[in-house]
């Protein structure tokens, strides 16, 4: 009763303040972005997990998250003179949506336009366009809104994680701890702070996994309805990744059927994986493996030196050794004061910090046989390594490492004194990081 009463004050205190945000900003559509998808999540979180406490979490969650998406558009105001990272792909996406709406484009005439013709992510820039449209429909369209939304769209993700880690772990502790993690960690919230579609796409990789994985091990005629709604999802899902990150499609059909090989007699089993091994090298196309790998790593060591330039210069016979461990602690950008850097850099700290909890999981899921899951995370973990590498990329690993880290938490005694251990240190860390870079360049 206690946590559902200081829920309510302050989930009241959230929407008043950001009401008089929307009000100094002249924007209703601000305001109507945020309140609706945050009672969305709420509801949502209530009827799918059956868990009236975690109303003050999403709510944390919440506030969190808008205030990190108005710090970071007053960094890119204060830095660039405009809202936007220079040369990123968040202010070309929005541009070529206002084209669309200032246009009157329909999906298929965008689809004639030459301009869009080699385009990758021809989704996410028509879902834009419907944006700024039902926006200017209700008030004048924000830059803000598409970030805001991407809360909403972590928020999800996170309630998903949260179920997932319940109903397999059978402790909702180690799933708090998810869900909180998922929603608080670095790399999730300055992405999802941007006009990304990477939060999307994480969001549709778990959802795919998650509920494939439910419908593999509860297939039966009683729960026919759910099976139904879970392939809807399911196929949702595979229609958003098909428009906006295509690759992701392919990697995500293999890890369907690499499940589904684990379900039959292990002779059967064996042949249909060896079966499968041919059609994924066509599938994905060894030439444009190595022609990915090149460009990225020309990318990669534009960006940096020293010990980031040797391992993204190595050749891919040995160099994918190399980017597998460097994965492990990114994106870890030193001693640098920039504000985005600093920020992601106190991440890999606190991923450190869990190191233990994540070794001791993998052990777990090792004894207990955990073929199908683990197999999943490798091949997640060795695209990113291997093809990309981008640090909003490897938001898509964040749900498994978390569950990972979550079967090794699973067995602690001491647990809600380290639970309390990690987010404390997470806040002073935040608090030191940002105190420190905003006395350094006197910001704001």
């Amino acid at each position: 009763m206690k946590n559902r009463t200081i829920t309510y004050i302050f989930s009241t205190l959230f929407l008043i303040l950001l009401l008089l945000f929307s009000i100094i900003n002249s924007s209703f559509a601000l305001f109507i972005s945020i309140f609706i998808p945050y009672l969305v999540v709420q509801l949502f979180a209530l009827f799918y997990t059956n868990n009236r406490n975690l109303g003050l979490a999403i709510t944390i969650i919440y506030g969190f998250n808008i205030t990190m998406v108005l710090i970071v558009y007053q960094y890119y105001i204060n830095k660039y003179g405009i809202p936007y990272s220079i040369g990123i792909d968040d202010y070309n996406f929005e541009r070529e949506a206002l084209y669309l709406v200032n246009n009157n484009y329909s999906f298929s005439e965008m689809l004639a336009d030459e301009k869009f013709q080699f385009h990758n992510s021809l989704g996410y820039v028509y879902f834009l366009s419907k944006i700024i449209f039902f926006s200017n429909l209700i008030g004048d369209y924000h830059t803000l809104i598409p970030r805001f939304l991407n809360t909403f769209f972590l928020s999800i993700l996170g309630i998903l994680l949260y179920k997932f880690i319940s109903d397999n772990l059978n402790n909702r502790k180690v799933a708090l701890f998810g869900f909180l993690f998922i929603g608080l960690s670095p790399l999730m919230v300055f992405n999802s702070a941007n006009i990304y579609r990477d939060t999307i796409t994480t969001l549709c990789v778990f959802l795919i996994y998650s509920l494939s994985r439910w419908i593999l091990n509860n297939w039966s005629i009683n729960n026919i309805w759910y099976n139904f709604y879970s392939l809807l999802f399911i196929s949702l899902s595979f229609i958003v990744l098909y428009w906006f990150r295509r690759p992701i499609l392919y990697l995500m059909l293999l890890v369907i059927i690499l499940n589904l090989i684990f379900r039959v007699r292990i002779k059967l089993r064996l042949f249909l994986f060896f079966l499968s091994l041919p059609i994924a090298f066509i599938w994905t196309d060894l030439t444009l493996l190595k022609e990915y790998f090149e460009n990225y790593s020309q990318y990669r060591i534009s960006l940096g030196d020293g010990i980031s330039s040797a391992i993204f210069n190595a050749p891919i016979t040995y160099g994918w050794i190399l980017r597998s461990a460097y994965l492990l602690i990114s994106p870890f950008y030193g001693l640098n004061f920039e504000f985005y850097k600093l920020y992601l850099t106190l991440g890999v700290f606190l991923q450190i910090f869990l190191s233990f909890y994540f070794f001791r999981g993998i052990k777990h899921l090792v004894k207990s046989k955990e073929w199908p899951f683990l197999i999943t995370y490798l091949m997640i973990f060795f695209m990113i390594a291997i093809v990309t590498f981008g640090d909003r990329h490897i938001m898509m690993l964040y749900p498994f490492s978390v569950i990972i880290i979550s079967y090794g938490m699973k067995s602690d005694k001491v647990l809600n004194k380290r639970i309390l251990l990690y987010f404390s240190t997470l806040l002073l860390l935040i608090a030191f990081g940002l105190s420190a870079y905003l006395s350094y360049v006197n910001y704001f």
